[in-house]
């Protein structure tokens, strides 16, 4: 196992090792926490169909005129139990930029060694 480095305490490994990917999952279960805040909190407040296809097309699947905002929330929520960490890091930024999520105090490790 070759050492690359060590980010917030862990220490950054090729191939990854165990620490780095229990790291990565509990980073991506706070940011989908966020998510389904925001999801719950848009389909409540009556968002359009448009504005969540912007939010889902993030991290998952744009829906088409046969989709209803109800059924349009049921997908995304099952979307977000499955989107992969590595979909969700990519996708940071523009979750933040968006406003869809806060910035994490922590974040991904070993995506960018």
């Amino acid at each position: 196992m070759k050492v690359i480095g060590k980010k917030y305490g862990i220490e950054i490994t090729k191939p990854w090792n165990k620490e780095m990917y229990e790291w990565n999952d509990t980073v991506a279960k706070l940011i989908k926490m966020d998510l389904y805040k925001t999801l719950k909190k848009m389909y409540e407040g009556g968002a359009s169909k448009k504005v969540m296809n912007d939010f889902s097309s993030t991290f998952s699947t744009q829906y088409g005129d046969g989709f209803d905002v109800h059924e349009m929330y049921d997908e995304i929520y099952k979307e977000i139990v499955n989107v992969p960490n590595y979909v969700l890091n990519e996708e940071l930024d523009y979750l933040v930029k968006k406003s869809y999520i806060c910035k994490p105090k922590y974040g991904f490790v070993g995506y960018d060694s």
